[in-house]
């Protein structure tokens, strides 16, 4: 069982009368958890929209639709669950704080990519205001009032508007795109050897998944996966004009363990086999890379 410091959520609440006004937008609970752990897992998720913001701490969340892919988040991610997606939390830090909101309604979707928070699941956001947001949605669901609704439903259209500013401006300061983007060409550069995943260069330039793809093809032209594959082709050239190793030995060198896959790719790149290439550009001492091992 995970320790609940303290959780708000409206209580004693008939849904079907207190909200019945309006099924355009539906405020259903909101909460908040602190220094405690949380480990639960949904595998069918939930009927409704469910959003978390990470004010203090760390927690893992599930990716796709199991446990088994996962993203580590810390201070100031925003997470959504969209219905009927499994929702996994575990490894929550000591210190963790997590505000929790559920929210359905007809017009939710059409908000939310008016918003541009319809893509991804793991948003990064500055945190200013949040708190506050969630606390006075938290209150007006714990207060007796006529308005409950239409105050739940305004908070709620506040907090997506703050969490859309936020995390517009965290992609969009002042630095360049290829700024933003120089993390993730490092590690592409660097660790070419790798199997690398989308989404840990995303985290790596601390931007969404779509965006990061999005400003990546926008700067250099091509996907990070044609631009991962371009690197380690240039590697095996320079290896193939500048050394004697086997084909096996350079397609392990550059990240393939399978040679006629390596050797598939190298053609479909280069327009010849890895043997081919050899015998018609080997000359000692000459590279064809741009920028040669360190």
């Amino acid at each position: 069982m995970s320790e609940l410091k303290f959780q708000l959520t409206a209580k004693n609440v008939n849904y079907k009368e207190s909200f019945h006004l309006n099924n355009y937008i539906l405020v259903h609970t909101c909460g908040v958890y602190a220094s405690g752990t949380v480990d639960f897992y949904r595998p069918e998720g939930t009927s409704d929209y469910m959003l978390n913001y990470i004010s203090e701490g760390e927690i893992s969340y599930n990716c796709d639709n199991g446990p088994s892919k996962q993203m580590r988040t810390d201070k100031n991610y925003i997470i959504i669950y969209r219905p009927g997606e499994p929702q996994y939390l575990f490894d929550a830090s000591p210190n963790l704080c997590r505000y929790w909101i559920h929210f359905g309604g007809s017009g939710i979707p059409e908000l939310l990519k008016s918003c541009e928070l319809d893509k991804e699941r793991f948003y990064k956001v500055s945190g200013e205001k949040l708190d506050d947001i969630f606390l006075k949605i938290i209150q007006a669901i714990q207060t007796p009032s006529l308005f409950k609704e239409l105050e739940c439903t305004t908070y709620l259209l506040a907090l997506l508007l703050e969490i859309t500013k936020q995390n517009k401006k965290y992609f969009d300061k002042n630095a360049s795109k290829e700024d933003r983007l120089l993390p993730a060409l490092k590690i592409l550069n660097l660790n070419y050897r790798s199997q690398l995943d989308v989404d840990d260069l995303a985290k790596a330039c601390q931007i969404s998944k779509y965006h990061f793809i999005r400003y990546f093809k926008q700067h250099t032209g091509i996907s990070p996966y044609a631009y991962l594959i371009n690197v380690r082709m240039d590697y095996a050239k320079n290896l193939l004009t500048s050394t004697e190793e086997k084909i096996g030995t350079i397609s392990e060198m550059v990240g393939y363990n399978d040679r006629l896959y390596f050797s598939k790719v190298f053609k479909g790149i280069c327009g010849v086999t890895p043997s081919e290439f050899r015998q018609n550009n080997s000359t000692t001492g000459r590279s064809l890379l741009h920028n040669p091992p360190q």
